[in-house]
């Protein structure tokens, strides 16, 4: 979907920070308790090699009455200049800083103004001109306390907070990264002033993650992207997060996701599960809408258990095809995942020995991931697949590999032969549990079984049969082609 502001061309496809360290910000988590304020929220950032960074020691808080009395900081230009302070001012923020005001500076105010027309749309609000966000660019905490721009009711934090409309923001070690936590701060902030809540914590925190990832070029703003390659958003590791906790077995299901534990709030797990969560329901086709009526029920003041029962609820209809693309999409995530081409008719096949000589032939497109072939097998069958066909895939102007479906040996992908093709069986249960989503047993998305132009196979388990080939999805779409597929039953041959 294609959204556009007055000043940037945006696609939107696809809070803030807390650990549980000291005792003085234990004694402050325990008074919001007390008081009803949901517990601040802990993130670390992971960048793309080996580092894990600790995003802060505060959090965004839901907005109680205590915050929403706290007046809105008053930014003096003389009380700034005395502490040593740059401000810098757009049409829908002010930028305190002790930083240089190099090019990378001044446009975070560019993209500060270029994101709120486009939240506005997002979230079906009318812009208001006179909304402005005040943001504190921190490279030091000691100027802004001098100038009293870091005022007492703010818990102790390492890298970004927000309530109302005033966000700290510590510099961070990429221009990216910089902007993706002040975008993470603004969403917060707009959440909380403008509609009404920012919901649960699963939510809030997906939709700022989600909102946050951006592509800023030339000074165009693109919100809600899914990274083509970890240089785009340098220090900001959630897709390889995701991919170790996949590795390690931990994937989620839709009520653990909607019920985050208390130990995700001291590490990184409530972000890079919210935010893929977020974003996958976002381009959900069945899954959407019910994510995006959230947003007017945050005006309801309805509880955030309410709002996340009354969210699986309207999920119940097509719930069991939803949570299967969950687990194709999470198996599967990578740097450049589309879901147009990755999300498939997930609906369970019929069994092979209805069709004539047990046996089909059926064709496959080379640019589009998982495939549903529309035959359910079961456990212990004895299956034959051969494939035949040609694919393109286009590397540059100038250049295209021409294979077939045994791959290209001289290069892997996810520790198979790029472009050979793969089966799996996904089962047709009534439900996807957690202990399906981490089945790693060859057979599933997470072991394919390697196809090539031939293999015969013992079927696993009962379900259907999804075939692609073993390209990574960002490549999906410089690719051309088809091949056919023939599935038989070799002890009905």
């Amino acid at each position: 979907m294609i959204f556009r502001s007055k000043c940037t061309q945006t696609r939107l496809t696809s809070f803030s920070l807390l650990t549980a360290g000291h005792a003085a910000f234990l004694a402050f988590a325990a008074i919001l308790t007390f008081t009803n304020i949901s517990p601040l929220r802990a993130e670390t950032i992971e960048d793309s090699e080996e580092n894990v960074i600790l995003m802060g020691e505060a959090g965004h808080f839901q907005m109680t009455e205590l915050f929403k009395s706290h007046p809105r900081i008053i930014v003096e230009e003389q009380r700034a200049r005395d502490a040593g302070l740059e401000i810098l001012r757009g049409k829908y923020v002010t930028l305190v800083t002790d930083l240089p005001l190099n090019r990378s500076v001044r446009e975070i105010v560019s993209a500060v103004d270029a994101a709120y027309p486009i939240l506005c749309q997002f979230f079906g609000i009318h812009e208001n001109p006179d909304w402005m966000l005040n943001v504190f660019l921190m490279k030091e905490k000691e100027p802004f306390l001098k100038a009293n721009y870091i005022p007492d009711i703010l818990p102790p934090f390492q890298n970004g907070f927000s309530f109302n409309y005033d966000c700290w923001v510590f510099e961070q070690p990429s221009e990216y990264y910089r902007r993706h936590l002040v975008l993470h701060e603004m969403v917060h902030s707009f959440s909380s002033t403008l509609l009404g809540d920012a919901g649960p914590d699963w939510f809030a925190e997906g939709m700022a993650e989600m909102l946050a990832t951006h592509s800023w070029i030339d000074g165009k703003l693109t919100l809600g992207i899914m990274p083509e390659n970890k240089n785009d958003v340098p220090f900001c590791g959630r897709i390889r997060e995701i991919r170790n906790a996949v590795r390690r077995g931990e994937i989620r299901s839709f009520e653990q996701l909607a019920n985050p534990k208390p130990e995700d709030y001291g590490t990184n797990a409530i972000y890079y599960w919210s935010w893929a969560w977020v974003w996958f329901l976002h381009n959900d086709p069945d899954a959407k809408n019910a994510l995006h009526a959230i947003i007017p029920a945050l005006k309801e003041r309805k509880t955030h258990l309410t709002l996340t029962e009354d969210f699986l609820k309207n999920l119940e209809e097509n719930r069991t095809e939803i949570e299967k693309r969950w687990l194709i999409f999470i198996a599967r995530l990578e740097y450049g995942f589309d879901p147009d081409a990755e999300f498939p008719d997930t609906s369970p096949g019929k069994p092979l020995e209805q069709e004539k000589n047990a046996k089909t032939i059926k064709k496959f497109a080379a640019n589009r991931g998982w495939q549903n072939s529309g035959i359910q097998l079961k456990k212990g069958q004895i299956v034959r697949v051969r494939s035949k066909g040609s694919f393109e895939i286009i590397q540059n102007d100038h250049e295209s590999w021409l294979c077939e479906t045994n791959g290209v040996s001289i290069e892997y992908h996810l520790g198979q032969p790029l472009g050979i093709l793969q089966a799996v069986i996904l089962k047709d249960g009534e439900k996807i549990n957690e202990e399906d989503l981490n089945d790693r047993q060859p057979g599933t998305f997470h072991e394919p079984i390697e196809i090539g132009t031939a293999r015969t196979f013992t079927v696993p388990f009962d379900g259907t049969v999804f075939l692609r080939l073993n390209l990574p999805s960002a490549m999906l779409k410089k690719t051309n082609g088809k091949f056919l597929a023939e599935i038989t039953l070799k002890n009905n041959e």
